[in-house]
């Protein structure tokens, strides 16, 4: 039922909607909101699996590959094989553009590197077993040797602030003397 009611210039429509009406206009929205709730969810879920096989079926770089090894000629101090300009790093460049147009992904041809050169040709060492060592103890040794610093200057503080107090030229007996002015002029205040 519509009812129109004016009221001091204003006009209010107000809409009646009979109960059995309006329970299964809410039931009905419900369903909506619960349906594009699972649309938004499986639009996520098939978004990202379709962005994870985009993503790995793009084309690894030479750059990106060869950042991640070094020259294995022995002259060379270690120098990543993209920046080395030695006869080996660049038979070693070339080795690589060969496996990426074979099809080979990045991961697959850093580990035939490793098959053949060892785990010395990684510019970077795994962060796994013992080379994870490599990563963790610098930062452990940089956190204990803060951790040093801070209860050296702490004990340092207080025994100078301990070592100022003893060197005080008031004695207790002083000490109470001037207290007991102090409130004396406190209580005259």
């Amino acid at each position: 039922m519509l009812t129109s009611a004016r009221n001091a210039g204003t006009h209010f429509v107000r809409i009646e909607i009979v109960k059995g009406v309006q329970d299964s206009y809410f039931i009905g929205e419900r369903k909506q909101m619960k349906r594009m709730i699972k649309i938004t969810i499986l639009s996520l879920i098939i978004g990202l699996n379709l962005s994870t096989v985009v993503i790995s079926q793009t084309k690894p770089s030479l750059k990106d590959i060869t950042s991640k090894l070094t020259c294995q000629c022995g002259t060379c101090p270690n120098l990543v094989l993209y920046s080395c300009s030695c006869g080996t790093a660049e038979k070693m460049r070339n080795e690589v553009d060969e496996l990426i147009k074979k099809g080979m992904d990045s991961d697959a041809i850093v580990l035939s590197f490793i098959e053949t050169y060892g785990e010395r040709v990684l510019a970077a060492p795994k962060a796994e077993g013992f080379y994870l060592s490599a990563w963790l103890v610098p930062i452990f040794a940089v956190l204990g040797f803060g951790i040093v610093i801070l209860v050296v200057l702490k004990r340092w503080k207080d025994n100078t602030l301990t070592a100022e107090m003893q060197k005080s030229p008031i004695t207790e007996k002083e000490s109470n003397k001037y207290s007991r002015e102090l409130d004396d002029e406190l209580d005259t205040f």
